[in-house]
């Protein structure tokens, strides 16, 4: 939505100021600045107009598809953390007429599958250390970048539109990536109370000493980082939107 309102602003402005406005001529613009030399602009500008917008689509689509390779990772490694939650509430009891303790056996496989949770969720965090760095520079910038120029060209509806959704996509496009990290915290610090929940007291000493463990290694969440600097989530959503509103303010008031 944001990329089709971005690239046809200029088709747009075309489209509706010859009904509106008969005798002005329209400049044939682009949606990014761009140069082409010394192409005629007036003989080919409606296939650099497709070439711009389909380059302007094959960005976004990558950014897009970033984006949804992180979600369904995340979504992924939240699945791994509830699935053993549920498992390890199901824990069998220690019977005193067995011979072997299948309780120690069970969660054995279990710290198995949390260990194998834990770097897979540490593998996405690797992967995006530095994409989300770039994410929440950047954004804190163009938003405030953006709003100003919502504010310097209220006077043209059709710039106030394509810059309004340009600053509500990159919104968007934060909350994806923080809420995705958010969800994978919570799932992974979770789990503490899930061991502390489960029926420990029904199995053996043995099996309680694997419990102590899985349980001191839960007390760290698996925490998606910008830079090893910046944790990832709603709060870190929250401070960078005000901050971006701050600069907003200051750069609007050196117009």
């Amino acid at each position: 939505m944001g990329t089709v309102s971005f690239t046809t602003e200029p088709l747009q402005e075309r489209m509706i100021y010859p009904l509106l406005y008969p005798n002005i001529t329209i400049p044939k613009r682009f949606p990014t600045p761009m140069y082409f030399g010394s192409l005629d602009l007036d003989t080919y500008y409606y296939p650099l107009f497709v070439m711009s917008t389909c380059c302007t689509f094959l960005v976004m689509t990558v950014v897009g598809s970033c984006d949804v390779l992180l979600f369904m990772y995340a979504e992924h490694a939240c699945g791994l953390f509830k699935g053993l939650g549920y498992a390890i509430e199901n824990l069998p009891p220690q019977e005193e007429n067995e011979g072997s303790d299948l309780g120690f056996y069970y969660l054995r496989s279990c710290a198995v599958v949390h260990k194998r949770a834990i770097e897979f969720a540490e593998g996405i965090r690797d992967i995006y250390l530095w994409n989300f760095f770039g994410v929440i520079g950047l954004n804190m910038i163009l938003m405030s970048v953006t709003g100003v120029q919502v504010v310097t060209n209220l006077d043209a509806m059709e710039k106030v539109v394509k810059y309004s959704v340009f600053v509500f996509m990159q919104m968007v496009h934060l909350f994806i990536e923080c809420l995705a990290a958010q969800r994978l915290m919570d799932a992974s610090f979770e789990l503490k109370e899930t061991l502390t929940n489960a029926k420990w007291y029904m199995a053996s000493k043995k099996t309680h000493k694997l419990i102590l463990l899985m349980l001191m290694r839960s007390q760290i969440p698996i925490v998606l980082s910008a830079g090893k600097m910046i944790v990832m989530n709603m709060d870190t959503y929250a401070v960078v939107l005000k901050t971006a509103a701050s600069y907003f303010t200051v750069f609007l008031a050196m117009q």
